[in-house]
């Protein structure tokens, strides 16, 4: 794995500062296949700010369903031919989330369960 820049570190430390996870490869809208590195969380107001503190400027953000992610096409994906580019770091669902989740296939659950069969 390649060295790491000096922004692509701050990308780290505003994930942990904000409890959001790194994406080491993301392409976003109208990237057409380039990729950059990236932050998934809860609130990206809170993520551009504490990166805004620390110099880090010029952030986009997408919608992940349940969260969001900020990403800087300026800082260049960290590439690894061993790790699925599409991984998160630390995965997983908040308990949040997987609360959410729970809930909507319950519901969809029972939704089925009520419907009339035609």
């Amino acid at each position: 794995m390649e060295q790491k820049t000096k922004e692509q570190e701050l990308v780290y430390k505003i994930a942990r500062e904000v409890d959001g996870k790194v994406r080491e490869s993301y392409s976003g809208r109208g990237m057409f296949s380039d990729t950059c590195m990236g932050i998934v969380c809860d609130n990206a107001t809170e993520c551009i700010e504490v990166a805004g503190k620390l110099g880090l400027r010029g952030s986009k953000t997408d919608s992940m369903g349940l969260s969001v992610i900020v990403y800087w096409e300026s800082i260049p994906a960290l590439e690894d031919d061993e790790e699925d580019e599409e991984e998160l770091l630390d995965c997983g669902y908040s308990d949040k989330e997987e609360k959410q989740i729970e809930d909507e296939e319950e519901i969809e659950f029972e939704q089925e369960d009520v419907c009339p069969r035609i």
